[in-house]
């Protein structure tokens, strides 16, 4: 076999590199060669045939025959030729095809072990987020556990609270009655057991008050994902003036310097607005703290919304579900300027159906701070809005 019709066989670093047999395979060249070297070998391949033409007519000579692939040219042989060049071409290119086999098997085994490398890749991955999550599930497990120690803590805070608010109760008629009895014998003893009678009433304020205080507190830590309870019972000032329509409550406070005032030295001050109706007839109000929560060691003005019960709340439907806004009118622009917003959580008892006068109040996360507050006022008066988007 002459250098021409030796066969050329990929190597290992041909890689991919593509391989085809000479045109003239049919007239005995077994010459195998990448496709780009091809044209050049055709040029000049001694089994070049010459086509031949008749006398009498200018047509080409040629034989129809049947040709059949090669076994391996699924592994990437591309003769073609008949049976008896099959069997030929089958004896001389045994190196060539064993070549083939060898490639097809490293493609193979290449194959599997990158399948390999990538399944032992999601595996490590896998155990990853499995320890992640037995560790997240541990540290809600020691949540669960230290909320509910502090909630049994607080229920008997409340029990307490609740006994002497009882004992209290016993001993301020006791007293009652024994000034009921001295108001017909000596008018000063009637001023003094006044005085005595307006003391015991102070103190059953304060009894309440902290009873309300522990039960705001527990249901706020039994919704834990909404804003935080306020830290004390809130106490109501003179209700403020103002324009209230449907699903809107514009809340102006007056002398708003004196109740600055009055905030700084009682932090549980808040200014509650007349109630307004929503779109779908729900009622609610406006709680202002002028001396609310710290942001960055600066005191806020802080905005909670308050639901309240109303004669037609049996027949409404609840939870309510809505969006709150926050507006502060600007003196500059004349205009109100957006400070805040929030979707009512469903699933938050402060968006129920009201068991009592009122629900715990829901509060806009972002605050106003005092040096911010400073520039809305005008005339001493400070003008708030709250709108609603019934969903």
């Amino acid at each position: 076999m002459s250098s021409e019709e030796k066969i050329s066989l990929p190597t290992q670093n041909e890689g991919k590199v593509r391989h085809a047999l000479c045109t003239y395979r049919q007239s005995g060249c077994n010459v195998i060669l990448a496709k780009e070297h091809m044209s050049e070998h055709t040029r000049s391949c001694p089994f070049r045939r010459a086509t031949t033409q008749t006398d009498d007519t200018s047509c080409v000579q040629t034989s129809s025959q049947t040709y059949t692939e090669c076994q391996f040219e699924s592994i990437g042989c591309d003769f073609r030729g008949t049976d008896t060049e099959l069997l030929e071409h089958e004896k001389t290119s045994l190196q060539s095809h064993s070549n083939l086999l060898l490639l097809f098997g490293l493609k193979t085994d290449l194959t599997a072990l990158e399948a390999h490398t990538e399944l032992q890749s999601v595996s490590s991955d896998l155990r990853h987020k499995i320890h992640q999550y037995i560790v997240r599930l541990r540290n809600s497990q020691d949540d669960f556990q230290a909320d509910h120690i502090m909630l049994t803590s607080l229920m008997e805070q409340i029990t307490v609270v609740k006994r002497n608010l009882q004992v209290n109760n016993e001993h301020a008629h006791a007293r009652i009655a024994a000034t009921e009895a001295n108001l017909r014998r000596n008018d000063e003893q009637i001023v003094a057991l006044q005085r005595q009678l307006e003391e015991i009433s102070d103190s059953n304020v304060v009894l309440r008050y902290r009873v309300g205080v522990l039960e705001d507190f527990v249901f706020e830590h039994l919704t834990r994902f909404c804003p935080p309870a306020l830290a004390m019972q809130m106490i109501a000032a003179p209700i403020q003036y103002g324009v209230h329509g449907m699903g809107c409550n514009i809340m102006e406070i007056c002398n708003f310097a004196d109740k600055k005032r009055q905030a700084m030295t009682n932090r549980n001050l808040a200014l509650i607005s007349d109630p307004f109706i929503t779109l779908n007839s729900v009622r609610m109000k406006l709680k202002v703290f002028l001396n609310g929560d710290e942001v960055k060691g600066e005191t806020c003005m802080t905005v909670y919304v308050v639901i309240v019960r109303g004669l037609d709340d049996a027949k409404l439907n609840w939870p309510f579900t809505g969006k709150f806004t926050l507006y502060a009118f600007d003196p500059e622009s004349s205009n109100y300027t957006f400070v805040d917003s929030f979707d009512a959580d469903p699933s938050h008892f402060s968006f129920q159906k009201p068991s009592t006068d009122r629900n715990i109040g829901y509060g806009f996360l972002r605050s106003i701070r005092h040096s911010e507050l400073e520039r809305l006022i005008k005339e001493d008066k400070l003008v708030i809005k709250v709108t609603v988007m019934v969903v």
